[in-house]
């Protein structure tokens, strides 16, 4: 399965057939929490102390 995900990415022609998940990077958002304590950003909220990690869905519309 290796093999062949590295042709089909290799092979811009075939590039279409690979899928890319876009998920939040919790290990970053948790590494800079100071950043999220100066920019809140809506659905994403850090406890401190905890092993709890929140992404809500936000009703805003992206322009």
């Amino acid at each position: 399965a290796d093999a062949v995900m590295a042709l089909l990415e290799a092979n811009p022609a075939l590039a279409r057939f690979v899928r890319t998940k876009k998920e939040v990077n919790k290990d970053a958002v948790l590494n800079e929490p100071e950043f999220f304590a100066a920019n809140p950003v809506p659905g994403i909220k850090i406890v401190q102390g905890k092993e709890f990690f929140v992404i809500e869905p936000h009703n805003q519309e992206v322009a």
